[in-house]
């Protein structure tokens, strides 16, 4: 059994030699691109998240939860090729985004606890601005890397708080008070914590490989330069955008 894997193993190493001998492509190709324009869709999946000061912000928090939460994305790419190495790109990306945070907060002097618990669901448009530079690994395999910043806009969204209030009544009994609220996620006049603005821009990253001229996987990073929270005079919170995504593609 160890002998067959390592003929296999020897077997592979020699046809992937020969297939680079006889490609023959340079790594960084200097040349002129012979598509005026590449266009290409995409379908995303991964994880929406902010980074948050809450634990630090917030007076007599005890514990406190964050859970990033599925990201899906529909887009397309349009690319303009200065060289074949390098390109200049924007797109436009439809994303559906959720996250969850859990909170205790106990209040000493009055002997309450209030846990609150919200879910955040949200949809947004985004537009990345990128600088891409492209390296041959094969003839049938290209390794390209993107960086710039991207401008999103907020659409819609709701972010649903329930709210467990134990305290003691006038009779010296422990009750339980459970509330539940729905807020929009954009600009709520009157959000509980904080609210959210509907503009955010920061940086993207990405890299991935196209393969075949045409079908393409990538990991794509996005992390936010502005602050979106949206304060009342009570609380000083910020939150800014991090989100990270795979997404694989067609190029035309």
């Amino acid at each position: 059994m160890k002998h067959r894997i390592i003929t296999g193993l020897v077997a592979l190493l020699a046809a992937l030699t020969v297939s680079a001998q006889e490609a023959k492509v340079p790594f960084m190709d200097k040349g002129r691109p012979s598509q005026f324009m590449e266009v290409g869709v995409h379908f995303g999946l991964g994880a929406s998240s902010i980074a948050q000061n809450y634990s630090t912000a917030i007076p007599d928090l005890s514990d406190f939860t964050f859970t990033p939460g599925v990201m899906m994305s529909f887009g397309a790419t349009a690319k303009l090729p200065i060289r074949n190495y390098l390109a200049i790109g924007t797109g436009l990306d439809f994303n559906i985004n959720n996250y969850f945070w859990n909170m205790t907060i106990l209040h000493p002097q009055s002997g309450t606890l209030n846990a609150l618990t919200q879910r955040h669901h949200f949809y947004d448009l985004s537009i990345p601005l990128t600088l891409d530079l492209r390296f041959n690994v094969s003839n049938n395999v290209r390794w390209d890397s993107e960086i710039g910043g991207y401008l999103t806009f907020g659409l819609s969204g709701r972010t649903r708080t329930t709210s467990y209030l134990s305290s003691i009544n006038s009779l010296g009994q422990s009750q339980v008070t459970e509330l539940t609220y729905r807020k929009d996620y954009y600009k709520e006049p009157d959000a509980i914590v904080n609210g959210v603005v509907n503009l955010d821009w920061g940086v993207h990253l990405a890299t991935g490989l196209l393969i075949a001229d045409h079908y393409s996987v990538k990991a794509v990073m996005h992390a936010g330069l502005r602050d979106i929270a949206r304060n009342f005079g009570v609380l000083d919170i910020h939150n800014h955008t991090l989100n990270v995504s795979f997404r694989v593609g067609y190029v035309f």
